[in-house]
């Protein structure tokens, strides 16, 4: 057993050894695998406890580690050590998120395969089986999961089925193989398709790999490789994939695919015996309603256009299968489209775009509007996202379209491309350098007329990866647009990936994974908000054999410092009780909690302003905490959220220190900075301010009261616009290379 910060989980399977009862004796070798100080040593104190339950016939192990090996390394130092024992026939590694259950072991050991491997509730292969029961992860949950193997076990007893793969949340391994094959491969560090990569060795050296259906326990899938960050989990199975394609020189084909056979396997084995236990058909009968969902929207080719659109009911009815598999997208060469007969082609766009309603010369209208801008400016830029309108613009990511509009492409044409299923293929002037294309992605009669507007623009220009999904645009869209027919750039905006694991979207994290895995193989130019999202991409795809040019574009409204009111700042509000504000939502990365913790303690020495959507949530999320009396809790319109920082003497930015967080430029820094307010941080790891010599305290610092003096106030506030005025050079190098690129130049 490997733990990485999972002592919570650790303490519940190390219970369930004791508890399950079994005939076969057994060492247990834990490798505490460098987790944080407080988790190593809650793991000790677990394991120590359940050493002296074992009283006499204990000869278990402990392992500290100071650095964590991962799941390989972890494994094979401890398979090592066990195989110093001379009577040990087998090894089984085993997670430390399980609750193992009576005779478990014991009917594993009645195989006679190299390795074999029980069924769950949670593995996303053909071990997988549907549960009837629900389990929190407390002292109840082994008699749920015991008295479900039991039944299972009476209705299965001696089933054992050859299998592709035996995962490694519990495999046991037959000494005499790991003799042959070896040890696990340490380069899938730190886990993930590493049990693939072993069983594929074994199968190679002749041996046997089976699933003993009669055995079960349960699996939480969630101990110590789900301790690792969310952008990690998705960067480690991204580039261990590609590791284990290289190795064995074959595609993934994922595991998805193989959860109808697990249904299969149960069916036929209780029809041969002709058992009509009613509780166990009725769980057939679940699992065969969940098995044709996941078919449909898994095991089709309609994988990539149904994903997003049903993203939230496959993520209801896939939560007893996690964790998902990574399942990627490559384009099918055999999908590449060539422009037809321009004749062909203008007919066929001609037809589409008129949309009723809509004048005859639509088509014409806006061949002629991106000749104009041939003619009279530098060119027409096609645009992949909604267009920028009033109503809108409180949205931080229509600021950024709204900037990118008007500061960076002001010489150039725009055609907007809004997607809507429901509107029909049509054009709509909004002025001389704009227009908007309504098309509905999922028609197909109309995407020789969208790609032949693209076609004649060059340049497409794409506002995140979210414009790729299929509610967006179809795959064939998608295949078009990575074909080389136009240029393609990608502004990011951020990590889209890790921002739907940081919100536990699941389904979302592997979906945009996989559109961002081939936008990074095929979009020509990819725009960053600043220097750390481009090393982030440069070290997650360091395995990648091209990548596309990365220009730096810092998200920066249109703000000038006001040099006055930066020298004159004290003399605006009263110092000896500084005034601290926030202004923004109240979204989990917030940290509004702790935010609520330290106005709670320290109301007496400071005042609060807090300008917020919703005051009634706020409050109520406040709680019993004291001081809310004290605290000034508001919804203002944005014109006012200025005259408040005009006063303000500190603000809360107080973002984790997490991928998400460090790849992005927030706006809120820009607006202190430019209004002379001094952040008051969690982390400094927060894109590029800090880098740039940005002053700031910490939330511990505003908590102890040791915040600046007047005059060390003054000197920070006043150091912090040489940082904008750093990253407006930022911006405006941006703009250059990006006009640089798009006109056919070089992007250094």
């Amino acid at each position: 057993m490997v733990n990485y910060n999972g002592s919570d989980v650790l303490r519940l399977t190390l219970a369930s050894l004791l508890r399950a009862r079994v005939r076969t004796p057994f060492v247990v070798c834990l490798v505490e695998n460098g987790s944080a100080p407080a988790d190593a040593e809650a793991a000790e104190a677990a394991f120590r406890e359940f050493v002296q339950a074992r009283k006499d016939v204990s000869r278990d192990i402990f392992l500290p580690q100071a650095s964590n090996l991962g799941f390989c390394g972890g494994s094979n130092l401890a398979i090592r050590k066990l195989l110093e024992l001379e009577d040990v026939e087998r090894v089984c590694l085993l997670n430390t998120d399980v609750l193992v259950t009576d005779g478990w072991l014991d009917r594993l050991m009645e195989s006679d395969a190299e390795i074999v491997g029980p069924v769950t509730n949670a593995n996303g292969n053909e071990q997988t089986v549907w549960i009837d029961y629900e389990a929190e992860r407390d002292g109840e949950a082994f008699e749920k999961a015991n008295e479900f193997a039991r039944f299972r076990a009476e209705l299965f007893r001696g089933y054992e089925v050859p299998s592709e793969c035996v995962t490694g949340f519990c495999a046991l391994i037959k000494r005499s193989v790991l003799r042959q094959v070896g040890e696990l491969d340490e380069r899938f560090y730190p886990g993930g398709f590493d049990d693939n990569d072993y069983d594929q060795r074994v199968r190679a050296a002749g041996g046997r790999i089976a699933i003993r259906r009669d055995c079960y326990i349960h699996h939480w899938g969630g101990g110590s490789f789900s301790k690792l960050e969310a952008s990690a989990r998705v960067n480690v199975s991204l580039t261990n994939l590609v590791r284990y394609e290289r190795k064995w020189g074959e595609r993934w084909k994922g595991t998805q695919r193989l959860l109808p056979e697990s249904l299969m396997q149960d069916i036929a084995f209780l029809r041969d015996r002709k058992i009509e236990d009613p509780r166990v058909w009725a769980l057939m009968s679940d699992t065969a309603r969940s098995i044709e969902t996941i078919l449909e929207n898994y095991e089709t080719a309609r994988i990539r256009q149904e994903i997003a659109q049903h993203g939230e009911e496959i993520d209801r009815q896939l939560k007893p299968t996690r964790p998902l598999e990574l399942i990627p997208y490559v384009p099918n060469p055999g999908w590449k489209q060539v422009l037809r007969s321009g004749k062909e082609t203008l007919q066929k766009a001609y037809h589409a775009l008129r949309a009723p309603g809509r004048r005859k010369g639509a088509l014409k209208e806006v061949l002629d509007f991106i000749q104009g801008g041939r003619d009279e400016k530098k060119g027409t830029v096609a645009i992949l996202a909604p267009f920028w309108r009033e109503e809108k613009m409180r949205d931080g990511y229509y600021q950024r379209i709204y900037a990118v509009d008007q500061q960076v492409l002001g010489d150039y044409r725009k055609l907007y491309f809004e997607s809507d299923p429901k509107h029909p293929l049509s054009v709509e002037k909004i002025d001389g350098d704009h227009m908007v294309v309504h098309f509905p992605y999922q028609k197909e009669e109309i995407w020789d007329s969208v790609f032949l507007l693209w076609k004649a623009c060059g340049t497409v220009y794409a506002h995140s990866l979210l414009r790729f999904v299929h509610s967006e645009i179809s795959p064939r869209m998608l295949e078009w647009l990575t074909g080389g027919h136009v240029k393609l750039i990608v502004d990011a905006h951020g990590s889209v990936p890790e921002e739907a694991a940081f919100s536990d979207n699941w389904v979302g994290t592997q979906l945009y994974q996989t559109l961002e895995e081939v936008l990074m193989a095929h979009a020509d130019a990819v725009v960053c908000v600043n220097h750390a999202m481009v090393e982030h991409f440069r070290t997650k795809y360091d395995y990648a054999e091209r990548l596309p040019a990365f220009l730096i574009l810092p998200i920066f409204p249109e703000l000038e410092v006001d040099e006055d009111l930066i020298r004159s700042k004290l003399q605006r509000s009263d110092y000896g009780k500084p005034l601290v504000v926030y202004a923004g939502g109240l979204q989990r990365w917030q940290n509004v909690t702790l935010m609520q913790d330290i106005i709670s303690k320290t109301a007496d020495r400071y005042r609060y302003d807090i300008m917020v959507s919703d005051p009634v949530t706020f409050s109520r999320l406040y709680g019993d905490r004291p001081g809310l009396s004290e605290v000034q809790v508001r919804s203002v319109p944005p014109r006012e959220v200025g005259l408040a920082y005009e006063k303000a003497h500190f603000g809360f930015v107080l973002r984790d220190d997490v991928t998400v967080n460090r790849v992005a430029c927030p706006t809120k820094l820009v607006e202190y900075i430019s209004y002379g307010v001094l952040p008051v941080m969690k982390t400094a790891r927060l894109g590029d301010f800090v880098s740039f010599g940005m002053e700031y305290i910490t939330a511990e610092d505003l908590l102890a009261g040791r915040i600046p003096s007047p005059e060390e106030f003054s000197r920070m506030i006043q150091k912090n616009t040489e940082v904008l005025s750093r990253l407006r050079k930022e911006f405006e190098t941006g703009q250059q290379q990006l006009r640089a690129f798009i006109e056919g130049g070089s992007a250094a």
